[in-house]
């Protein structure tokens, strides 16, 4: 009886790998595309065999498994939340530049002159006043 009071209990594995994950950052938006972006450099690297590729990849790796098991959750989580801000930027450039290509023929895209947010106007020849949604100012619009 004493024997079995000494003994460990045997715990799973993936109860001990949760426990050790549990005060660790683990994978977001930004450690994926480093992944991805470390998976592209080893396919690149079938066809470019550079010393610089191979110093590129470790680095890649390295900052991959450092933010994974990262302990300092907070940091990680800012620089996640950069790199989202930034990614959402860069993609609401590119949906204004398809919008506006679908809508050439019907409307034309001005700039407010108070707070410079882009307005959707409809495409009517001469000069018209438009009035900002955010901003309420009045400003006049030419449109050929």
């Amino acid at each position: 009886m004493r024997e079995e009071k000494n003994r460990k209990e045997r715990v799973p594995l993936r109860v001990r790998f949760a426990r050790f994950m549990a005060v660790r950052n683990g994978p977001d938006a930004l450690g994926r595309t480093v992944y991805y972006v470390l998976l592209l450099s080893l396919l690149l690297r079938l066809f470019i065999d550079h010393f610089s590729l191979y110093v590129v990849q470790a680095l890649l790796l390295f900052i991959y498994f450092y933010r994974f098991f990262s302990k300092n959750r907070v940091r990680r989580a800012r620089e996640n939340q950069r790199y989202l801000s930034m990614l959402g930027a860069i993609r609401r450039f590119f949906a204004l530049r398809r919008r506006r290509f679908r809508d050439r023929k019907t409307h034309v895209y001005k700039r407010c002159p108070t707070c410079r947010r882009t307005l959707r106007l409809p495409k009517r020849r001469g000069t018209h006043t438009a009035v900002c949604p955010m901003c309420a100012a009045h400003f006049s619009v030419k449109i050929r």
